[in-house]
Protein backbone atom coordinates (compact mmCIF):
# COMPACT_ATOMS: atom_id res chain seq x y z
CA UNK A 1 0.00 0.00 0.00
CA UNK A 2 2.76 2.38 1.00
CA UNK A 3 4.69 1.41 -2.11
CA UNK A 4 1.63 2.16 -4.26
CA UNK A 5 1.19 5.61 -2.67
CA UNK A 6 4.89 6.29 -3.13
CA UNK A 7 4.70 5.41 -6.81
CA UNK A 8 1.54 7.49 -7.20
CA UNK A 9 3.22 10.51 -5.59
CA UNK A 10 6.27 10.05 -7.79
CA UNK A 11 4.11 9.94 -10.90
CA UNK A 12 2.30 13.10 -9.80
CA UNK A 13 5.60 14.95 -9.32
CA UNK A 14 6.84 13.76 -12.70
CA UNK A 15 3.60 14.89 -14.32
CA UNK A 16 3.97 18.28 -12.65
CA UNK A 17 7.48 18.68 -14.05
CA UNK A 18 6.24 17.74 -17.52
CA UNK A 19 3.44 20.30 -17.23
CA UNK A 20 5.85 23.04 -16.10
CA UNK A 21 8.23 22.19 -18.93
CA UNK A 22 5.38 22.26 -21.47
CA UNK A 23 4.06 25.61 -20.23
CA UNK A 24 7.55 27.05 -20.31
CA UNK A 25 8.17 25.85 -23.84
CA UNK A 26 4.85 27.32 -24.91
CA UNK A 27 5.66 30.70 -23.36
CA UNK A 28 9.17 30.96 -24.71
CA UNK A 29 8.21 29.38 -27.99
CA UNK A 30 5.59 32.06 -28.56
CA UNK A 31 8.08 34.77 -27.76
CA UNK A 32 10.55 33.36 -30.27
CA UNK A 33 7.81 32.79 -32.85
CA UNK A 34 6.63 36.42 -32.64
CA UNK A 35 7.15 37.67 -36.20
CA UNK A 36 9.59 40.50 -36.72
CA UNK A 37 8.12 43.90 -37.48
CA UNK A 38 8.77 45.46 -40.86
CA UNK A 39 8.76 49.17 -41.65
CA UNK A 40 8.62 50.29 -45.29
CA UNK A 41 10.89 53.34 -45.25
CA UNK A 42 10.84 55.94 -48.00
CA UNK A 43 14.52 56.52 -48.78
CA UNK A 44 14.65 60.21 -47.90
CA UNK A 45 16.11 62.30 -45.06
CA UNK A 46 12.51 62.87 -43.96
CA UNK A 47 12.60 59.30 -42.64
CA UNK A 48 15.53 60.19 -40.36
CA UNK A 49 13.80 59.18 -37.08
CA UNK A 50 13.26 55.63 -38.40
CA UNK A 51 16.86 55.27 -39.58
CA UNK A 52 18.27 56.67 -36.34
CA UNK A 53 16.04 54.51 -34.13
CA UNK A 54 17.21 51.48 -36.10
CA UNK A 55 20.90 52.45 -36.08
CA UNK A 56 21.04 53.19 -32.34
CA UNK A 57 18.69 50.38 -31.22
CA UNK A 58 16.24 52.93 -29.83
CA UNK A 59 13.22 50.71 -30.42
CA UNK A 60 12.39 49.04 -27.07
CA UNK A 61 13.28 45.34 -26.85
CA UNK A 62 9.57 44.50 -26.64
CA UNK A 63 9.32 45.42 -30.34
CA UNK A 64 11.14 42.18 -31.08
CA UNK A 65 13.25 42.37 -34.26
CA UNK A 66 12.57 45.26 -36.67
CA UNK A 67 13.44 45.11 -40.36
CA UNK A 68 13.54 48.16 -42.63
CA UNK A 69 12.37 47.78 -46.24
CA UNK A 70 13.83 50.76 -48.09
CA UNK A 71 11.74 52.01 -51.02
CA UNK A 72 11.72 54.97 -53.39
CA UNK A 73 8.91 57.30 -52.32
CA UNK A 74 5.91 57.16 -50.02
CA UNK A 75 3.68 55.73 -52.77
CA UNK A 76 5.73 52.51 -52.75
CA UNK A 77 5.90 52.55 -48.96
CA UNK A 78 2.10 52.73 -48.77
CA UNK A 79 1.73 49.88 -51.26
CA UNK A 80 4.03 47.63 -49.25
CA UNK A 81 1.88 48.12 -46.15
CA UNK A 82 -1.34 47.48 -48.06
CA UNK A 83 0.12 44.39 -49.76
CA UNK A 84 1.23 42.91 -46.43
CA UNK A 85 4.94 43.28 -47.20
CA UNK A 86 5.38 45.70 -44.29
CA UNK A 87 3.59 46.45 -41.03
CA UNK A 88 4.30 50.19 -41.00
CA UNK A 89 5.20 52.74 -43.65
CA UNK A 90 6.51 56.30 -43.92
CA UNK A 91 4.41 58.42 -46.28
CA UNK A 92 3.64 62.05 -47.06
CA UNK A 93 0.25 63.61 -46.37
CA UNK A 94 -0.46 63.64 -50.11
CA UNK A 95 -0.16 59.85 -50.31
CA UNK A 96 -2.70 59.61 -47.47
CA UNK A 97 -5.06 62.05 -49.21
CA UNK A 98 -4.95 60.24 -52.57
CA UNK A 99 -5.42 56.75 -51.12
CA UNK A 100 -8.23 57.77 -48.77
CA UNK A 101 -10.49 58.10 -51.82
CA UNK A 102 -10.23 54.39 -52.58
CA UNK A 103 -9.80 52.71 -49.18
CA UNK A 104 -10.28 53.27 -45.46
CA UNK A 105 -8.53 50.23 -43.98
CA UNK A 106 -5.41 52.14 -42.94
CA UNK A 107 -4.63 54.68 -40.22
CA UNK A 108 -2.16 57.50 -39.70
CA UNK A 109 -0.50 56.98 -36.32
CA UNK A 110 1.59 60.15 -36.17
CA UNK A 111 3.33 62.90 -38.10
CA UNK A 112 7.04 62.83 -37.27
CA UNK A 113 8.54 65.59 -39.45
CA UNK A 114 7.53 68.59 -41.53
CA UNK A 115 9.30 70.78 -44.07
CA UNK A 116 8.30 73.83 -46.09
CA UNK A 117 11.11 73.34 -48.61
CA UNK A 118 11.47 69.62 -49.33
CA UNK A 119 9.58 69.48 -52.63
CA UNK A 120 11.18 71.55 -55.37
CA UNK A 121 10.52 72.58 -58.96
CA UNK A 122 13.66 72.43 -61.08
CA UNK A 123 13.71 73.79 -64.62
CA UNK A 124 16.27 73.80 -67.40
CA UNK A 125 17.96 77.17 -67.76
CA UNK A 126 17.28 77.00 -71.49
CA UNK A 127 13.53 76.47 -70.94
CA UNK A 128 12.73 80.11 -70.21
CA UNK A 129 10.74 79.10 -67.12
CA UNK A 130 10.74 81.64 -64.28
CA UNK A 131 7.17 81.57 -62.97
CA UNK A 132 4.07 79.37 -63.07
CA UNK A 133 2.88 81.25 -66.17
CA UNK A 134 5.94 80.07 -68.06
CA UNK A 135 5.00 76.42 -67.51
CA UNK A 136 2.05 76.61 -69.94
CA UNK A 137 2.52 74.04 -72.72
CA UNK A 138 5.79 72.87 -71.13
CA UNK A 139 6.67 69.24 -70.34
CA UNK A 140 6.75 68.82 -66.57
CA UNK A 141 7.57 65.54 -64.82
CA UNK A 142 5.84 64.69 -61.54
CA UNK A 143 5.26 61.63 -59.37
CA UNK A 144 1.51 61.18 -59.73
CA UNK A 145 -0.49 60.53 -56.59
CA UNK A 146 2.16 62.13 -54.39
CA UNK A 147 3.19 65.48 -52.89
CA UNK A 148 4.94 66.20 -56.20
CA UNK A 149 1.69 66.45 -58.17
CA UNK A 150 -0.13 68.45 -55.48
CA UNK A 151 2.82 70.83 -55.11
CA UNK A 152 2.87 71.58 -58.84
CA UNK A 153 -0.84 72.43 -58.83
CA UNK A 154 -0.39 74.71 -55.82
CA UNK A 155 2.41 76.55 -57.63
CA UNK A 156 0.32 76.90 -60.79
CA UNK A 157 -2.59 78.33 -58.81
CA UNK A 158 -0.48 81.38 -57.90
CA UNK A 159 -1.18 82.74 -61.38
CA UNK A 160 -4.39 80.87 -62.17
CA UNK A 161 -2.75 78.26 -64.39
CA UNK A 162 -4.48 74.87 -64.64
CA UNK A 163 -2.80 71.47 -64.73
CA UNK A 164 -4.36 70.74 -68.12
CA UNK A 165 -2.42 73.68 -69.59
CA UNK A 166 0.78 71.64 -69.14
CA UNK A 167 2.13 68.44 -70.65
CA UNK A 168 2.42 66.41 -67.46
CA UNK A 169 4.70 63.36 -67.43
CA UNK A 170 4.46 60.69 -64.73
CA UNK A 171 7.94 59.63 -63.63
CA UNK A 172 9.59 58.03 -60.60
CA UNK A 173 11.73 60.40 -58.50
CA UNK A 174 14.97 58.52 -59.14
CA UNK A 175 14.52 59.04 -62.91
CA UNK A 176 13.97 62.83 -62.72
CA UNK A 177 17.66 63.65 -63.18
CA UNK A 178 17.90 61.55 -66.34
CA UNK A 179 14.72 62.90 -67.92
CA UNK A 180 15.85 66.48 -67.36
CA UNK A 181 19.44 65.98 -68.50
CA UNK A 182 18.24 64.29 -71.70
CA UNK A 183 15.80 67.19 -72.21
CA UNK A 184 12.77 64.90 -72.26
CA UNK A 185 11.19 67.38 -69.83
CA UNK A 186 11.46 71.14 -69.39
CA UNK A 187 11.01 70.93 -65.62
CA UNK A 188 10.61 68.33 -62.89
CA UNK A 189 8.93 68.36 -59.48
CA UNK A 190 10.61 66.17 -56.89
CA UNK A 191 11.70 65.93 -53.29
CA UNK A 192 15.04 65.53 -51.59
CA UNK A 193 17.62 64.15 -52.03
CA UNK A 194 16.73 64.15 -55.73
CA UNK A 195 16.44 67.94 -55.96
CA UNK A 196 19.97 68.40 -54.69
CA UNK A 197 21.33 65.66 -56.95
CA UNK A 198 19.74 67.20 -60.05
CA UNK A 199 21.08 70.69 -59.33
CA UNK A 200 24.54 69.29 -58.63
CA UNK A 201 24.73 66.99 -61.66
CA UNK A 202 23.37 69.54 -64.16
CA UNK A 203 25.49 72.31 -62.65
CA UNK A 204 24.61 75.61 -64.31
CA UNK A 205 22.09 74.17 -66.77
CA UNK A 206 19.27 73.76 -64.21
CA UNK A 207 17.74 76.13 -61.68
CA UNK A 208 15.37 76.10 -58.72
CA UNK A 209 12.12 78.03 -58.96
CA UNK A 210 11.24 80.11 -55.86
CA UNK A 211 8.82 77.86 -53.96
CA UNK A 212 9.94 77.89 -50.30
CA UNK A 213 7.01 78.28 -47.85
CA UNK A 214 4.52 77.42 -50.60
CA UNK A 215 3.51 74.12 -49.01
CA UNK A 216 4.44 72.39 -45.76
CA UNK A 217 4.91 68.70 -46.38
CA UNK A 218 4.56 66.22 -43.53
CA UNK A 219 5.84 62.67 -43.24
CA UNK A 220 3.72 60.22 -41.31
CA UNK A 221 3.70 56.69 -39.91
CA UNK A 222 0.86 54.58 -41.29
CA UNK A 223 -0.32 51.01 -40.75
CA UNK A 224 -3.30 48.82 -41.55
CA UNK A 225 -6.18 49.41 -39.17
CA UNK A 226 -6.52 45.70 -38.41
CA UNK A 227 -2.82 45.40 -37.53
CA UNK A 228 -3.01 48.28 -35.04
CA UNK A 229 -6.11 46.78 -33.38
CA UNK A 230 -4.42 43.39 -32.97
CA UNK A 231 -0.91 44.61 -32.14
CA UNK A 232 -1.52 47.57 -29.86
CA UNK A 233 1.57 47.08 -27.68
CA UNK A 234 3.86 46.57 -30.68
CA UNK A 235 2.51 49.74 -32.26
CA UNK A 236 3.23 51.67 -29.06
CA UNK A 237 6.69 50.13 -29.04
CA UNK A 238 7.49 51.49 -32.52
CA UNK A 239 6.12 54.89 -31.53
CA UNK A 240 8.37 54.91 -28.46
CA UNK A 241 11.37 54.23 -30.68
CA UNK A 242 10.52 57.16 -32.95
CA UNK A 243 10.08 59.41 -29.92
CA UNK A 244 13.52 58.43 -28.62
CA UNK A 245 15.04 59.06 -32.05
CA UNK A 246 13.48 62.52 -32.31
CA UNK A 247 14.82 63.39 -28.86
CA UNK A 248 18.25 62.22 -30.02
CA UNK A 249 18.03 64.41 -33.14
CA UNK A 250 17.22 67.40 -30.94
CA UNK A 251 20.00 66.71 -28.44
CA UNK A 252 22.73 65.59 -30.85
CA UNK A 253 21.94 66.98 -34.32
CA UNK A 254 25.47 66.56 -35.67
CA UNK A 255 25.59 62.89 -34.69
CA UNK A 256 22.11 62.39 -36.17
CA UNK A 257 23.26 63.97 -39.43
CA UNK A 258 26.32 61.73 -39.48
CA UNK A 259 24.16 58.61 -39.09
CA UNK A 260 21.86 59.76 -41.88
CA UNK A 261 24.78 60.49 -44.21
CA UNK A 262 26.12 56.99 -43.62
CA UNK A 263 22.78 55.20 -44.01
CA UNK A 264 21.69 57.08 -47.15
CA UNK A 265 25.18 57.68 -48.57
CA UNK A 266 24.66 61.44 -48.52
CA UNK A 267 27.20 64.22 -48.85
CA UNK A 268 27.81 66.75 -46.03
CA UNK A 269 26.90 69.54 -48.46
CA UNK A 270 23.50 67.98 -49.02
CA UNK A 271 22.77 67.72 -45.30
CA UNK A 272 23.64 71.41 -44.92
CA UNK A 273 21.35 72.10 -47.89
CA UNK A 274 18.24 70.58 -46.26
CA UNK A 275 18.67 70.17 -42.51
CA UNK A 276 17.42 73.58 -41.37
CA UNK A 277 14.20 73.06 -43.33
CA UNK A 278 13.22 70.03 -41.22
CA UNK A 279 11.22 70.13 -37.99
CA UNK A 280 11.27 66.73 -36.31
CA UNK A 281 8.47 66.22 -33.78
CA UNK A 282 5.67 63.77 -33.10
CA UNK A 283 2.18 65.16 -33.58
CA UNK A 284 -1.40 64.57 -34.66
CA UNK A 285 -3.11 67.91 -34.97
CA UNK A 286 -5.79 69.98 -36.62
CA UNK A 287 -3.42 71.48 -39.19
CA UNK A 288 -2.87 68.00 -40.63
CA UNK A 289 -6.62 67.62 -41.08
CA UNK A 290 -6.78 71.02 -42.80
CA UNK A 291 -3.98 69.98 -45.17
CA UNK A 292 -5.65 66.66 -45.98
CA UNK A 293 -9.03 68.31 -46.58
CA UNK A 294 -7.45 70.93 -48.86
CA UNK A 295 -5.77 68.21 -50.88
CA UNK A 296 -9.00 66.23 -51.07
CA UNK A 297 -10.83 69.28 -52.43
CA UNK A 298 -8.07 69.67 -55.01
CA UNK A 299 -8.34 66.00 -56.02
CA UNK A 300 -12.11 66.35 -56.44
CA UNK A 301 -11.85 69.64 -58.34
CA UNK A 302 -9.31 68.19 -60.77
CA UNK A 303 -11.26 64.92 -61.11
CA UNK A 304 -8.22 62.86 -60.09
CA UNK A 305 -10.47 60.31 -58.39
CA UNK A 306 -13.66 58.60 -59.54
CA UNK A 307 -14.94 59.02 -55.99
CA UNK A 308 -16.09 62.64 -55.75
CA UNK A 309 -16.86 62.61 -52.03
CA UNK A 310 -14.32 64.00 -49.58
CA UNK A 311 -13.04 61.26 -47.21
CA UNK A 312 -13.49 61.59 -43.45
CA UNK A 313 -9.81 61.98 -42.59
CA UNK A 314 -10.47 62.25 -38.87
CA UNK A 315 -11.49 58.58 -38.89
CA UNK A 316 -8.12 57.73 -40.44
CA UNK A 317 -6.17 59.27 -37.55
CA UNK A 318 -5.46 56.84 -34.72
CA UNK A 319 -3.99 58.66 -31.71
CA UNK A 320 -3.83 55.54 -29.51
CA UNK A 321 -0.10 54.76 -29.68
CA UNK A 322 0.90 58.42 -29.62
CA UNK A 323 -1.32 59.01 -26.58
CA UNK A 324 0.57 56.31 -24.70
CA UNK A 325 3.99 57.66 -25.65
CA UNK A 326 3.49 61.42 -25.81
CA UNK A 327 -0.06 62.60 -25.04
CA UNK A 328 0.89 66.29 -25.32
CA UNK A 329 1.57 65.76 -29.05
CA UNK A 330 -2.14 65.36 -29.84
CA UNK A 331 -4.59 68.19 -30.48
CA UNK A 332 -7.40 68.38 -27.94
CA UNK A 333 -9.98 67.83 -30.69
CA UNK A 334 -8.37 64.49 -31.55
CA UNK A 335 -7.97 63.23 -28.01
CA UNK A 336 -11.63 62.47 -27.65
CA UNK A 337 -13.42 60.51 -30.32
CA UNK A 338 -11.57 59.93 -33.55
Amino acid sequence: MYRFNYLLAGAAVAALFVLIFWLGSQFYGKKEDTPSLTIAVSRTPLSAPVYIADELDLFPSSCNHITLNEVIGGVNSFQQVMNGEADFGTVSDSVIAFNAFTRNDFVNLATFVQSDNDVKIIALESSGIYSSDDLINKRVAVVKGSASEYFLTTFLALEGVKLENLKVINESPDKMQQILSEKDADAVVSWEPYGYEIIKSLKGSAKLLPTKNLYTLTFNLIAKQEFVLNRELLTECVMAGLNRAINFISEKPEKAQSILMERLKLEPDFIRWVWNDYIFKLSLNQSLLVTLNNQADWIIENKLSKNQQRPNFKKLLDPGALTSVKPSAISASLQVDN
